[in-house]
């Protein structure tokens, strides 16, 4: 009983550090999973998904990873090597999840994408996946409108004249307000590269 209310009050608790997550996570109180389940679950759905491109999957997959990591939490490990241990056993996961569709599969054409995943295809998702987490998390960081914007004209592909109608405002304040965000995330980003790279695969993602 005692240790149920531990956990349901420490729920909410801010935690400050990964340290202390892990340390949390290995006496079996939730708030240490929660802490790495919010600062990493979106972006190995985006690992897994570029893997084997299936987000239902996908999203299963890194569901069933954090219940690995709470069944091994006991196990003594570095608190800075709770998100190499998840990406390694979401990527084994997704491997075997392509393995099994390959052998479910009789189409060559439905092959075409079941290639080998290497160590460096690998290493590159992961790298992808944390520039997108950073991204995601400085758009976040967007004031509201500006923010609003943004999205809509970048993720959402919608026109200025579209974002306009909808937001009830002029074409010209859109525009305004799509600039600014555009200035904000440059000063966050000393090179524009990393914006670049993920609307371009935003972009692809789409089609």
């Amino acid at each position: 009983m005692r240790h149920q209310e531990l956990n349901r009050n420490s729920l909410g608790r801010k935690i400050h550090s990964d340290i202390e997550a892990f340390e949390l996570l290995q006496q079996g109180i939730e708030a240490g999973l929660k802490y790495y389940f919010d600062q990493l679950e979106i972006r190995l759905i985006y690992f897994c998904n570029r893997i084997i491109n299936d987000e239902q999957a996908s999203e299963e997959i890194v569901s069933e990873s954090f219940v690995k990591l709470w069944n091994s939490r006991h196990i003594p490990r570095l608190p800075s090597g709770v998100k190499p241990y998840l990406y390694k056993i979401v990527s084994n996961a997704a491997i075997d999840f392509l393995r099994l569709k390959k052998k479910e599969k009789t189409m060559l054409s439905d092959l075409c994408h079941l290639v080998e995943i290497t160590d460096e295809k690998l290493r590159s998702f992961e790298i992808s996946a944390e520039t997108h987490a950073l991204i995601y998390a400085s758009i976040q960081s967007l004031p509201s409108r500006c923010g609003l914007v943004f999205r809509k004209f970048y993720i959402e592909q919608k026109t200025l004249p579209q974002i306009a109608n909808e937001l009830k405002v002029s074409v010209n304040t859109v525009r305004n307000q799509k600039a600014r965000a555009l200035a904000i995330l440059r000063e966050k980003w000393t090179t524009f590269l990393a914006l670049v790279v993920f609307l371009h695969d935003t972009f692809i993602n789409l089609f």
